[in-house]
């Protein structure tokens, strides 16, 4: 015999708000329990055109060629003055003479290379002292464009003594290719020699 259980629920029932429920626009106050109407769009709108649009602007600078060398200088965007790069000249030429004495200390250190490579380290030293030449005028000539007439005089003939200094140099070095090549050849000699007694021991 089936006996059927009979279960009762009780349900709370969901209480009602204070505010009005027929889709309106409302929001409630948490404070005061009842419904407060959304503000109007066209009062916002009216309120808010009395305020003047600001629109922006992009500035536009022109750049000029003299603009962008004077930027990109050391100078901030100020026309370098003549004590500055005259200040700058014997920088320049202890630099030459520290490059000058570098070179002539590659001599002796010859005689401990290897044989093997010697010439392309050479040629490596001397491509970079070129180099170092180059910017160093390029620089100095650089800014030579930016002095007045009366400043330029004077700078072309520090530029004239650099230059005398940097073929003096290349003669001087030149003069010195006879005694590289002695080296070179003790060298070659001497391995020659060495290689010589290794195969007269090894056939003796």
């Amino acid at each position: 015999m089936l006996v059927r259980s009979k279960t009762t629920c009780n349900a709370t029932p969901i209480p009602q708000s204070a505010g009005p429920v027929d889709g309106s626009n409302s929001v409630l106050d948490p404070s005061r329990g009842a419904a407060q109407p959304f503000p109007d769009i066209n009062s916002l709108n009216t309120a808010a055109s009395g305020i003047p649009q600001v629109e922006p602007v992009i500035p536009v600078v022109e750049s000029t060629i003299e603009q962008s060398e004077i930027s990109s200088s050391r100078y901030s965007g100020q026309r370098p003055s003549q004590e500055g790069l005259l200040q700058q000249l014997p920088q320049l030429q202890q630099r030459l003479q520290n490059m000058k004495q570098h070179v002539q200390t590659l001599i002796p250190r010859m005689e401990k290379l290897e044989i093997q490579g010697l010439s392309e380290q050479l040629r490596e030293r001397l491509g970079q002292l070129r180099q170092f030449l180059e910017k160093q005028r390029e620089q100095l000539k650089s800014r030579i464009d930016l002095l007045d007439a009366e400043s330029k005089f004077e700078l072309q003939q520090r530029l004239q003594a650099i230059r005398r200094e940097i073929q003096e140099f290349n003669e001087q070095f030149a003069s010195q290719a006879p005694a590289l090549r002695a080296i070179i050849t003790a060298i070659m000699q001497q391995i020659k020699t060495e290689l010589g007694n290794e195969l007269l021991n090894l056939t003796g």
